[in-house]
């Protein structure tokens, strides 16, 4: 009678636990912002790169000649898509548009005028962590490698500085970033990223006119929105 007893105690027991766990999966299918783990995502946003160039680079040490670099900020754009494999981890590729900035020189009294301008982009691969708050907020970790370019090129009056010249600078670097989801329903989201991609181009210290590209740090802060599939 007592096995018979702890028999049927035990299958009421896997009952429950199959009702409850049959339960769950009913709410969080039935919730608006539940997905399954792996799924597939694409995504873009629009932000402001800080390049932080090395002044020094761009300095031209001439008797009277001014150099002023502009606003080293530029608005920026990025697209990317990826595979979210768990809850927690996911892999994704991305290109971003990271501007440019300008930089004017004069020499007083001759007329004498430049200007360079240094366009960025990057490509990069990452692994993302992510990790959820609750079913609506999220925050992610990224980690990866992005390979950079710099475009510089530069036009003067031909006499005191050159007609025109350029060069390319490219660079393997580590990426790092921080961001944040914020889930409108299970398959659009708000993303909100901050990514840094290390330094492209040659340091001089002296702004020189074989068109060495000079050395910048761009790093991007954008929104935008992710779809989910």
């Amino acid at each position: 009678m007592k096995k018979l007893f702890s028999r049927a105690a035990l299958c009421a027991v896997c009952a429950a636990g199959l009702g409850l766990a049959n339960a769950a999966h009913a709410q969080s299918s039935s919730s608006p912002y539940s997905l399954a783990d792996m799924h597939w995502y694409l995504g873009g946003g629009l932000g402001h790169t800080t390049a932080s160039p090395n002044v020094g680079d761009y300095a031209d040490l001439r008797g009277g000649a001014s150099t002023t670099i502009g606003t080293d900020s530029s608005t920026a754009w990025k697209a990317y898509g990826g595979l979210q494999f768990t809850r927690n981890w996911g892999m994704e590729l991305g290109y971003a548009d990271l501007g440019k900035y300008n930089v004017n020189y004069a020499i007083a009294g001759t007329g004498g005028n430049g200007m360079s301008t240094s366009k960025l982009s990057a490509w990069s691969l990452a692994g993302v962590g992510t990790w959820p708050i609750n079913e609506r907020f999220s925050l992610h970790a990224i980690a990866g490698l992005a390979w950079l370019r710099s475009e510089y090129s530069f036009t003067g009056d031909g006499t005191f500085y050159p007609g025109s010249t350029g060069s390319t600078a490219r660079a393997l670097n580590p990426t790092v970033g921080l961001g944040a989801n914020y889930n409108i329903n299970k398959n659009l989201a708000i993303r909100f990223d901050y990514q840094n991609f290390g330094k492209v181009g040659q340091q001089t210290n002296n702004f020189t006119n074989t068109g060495a590209t000079g050395e910048s740090h761009p790093a991007l802060t954008s929104i935008g929105l992710e779809a989910k599939f």
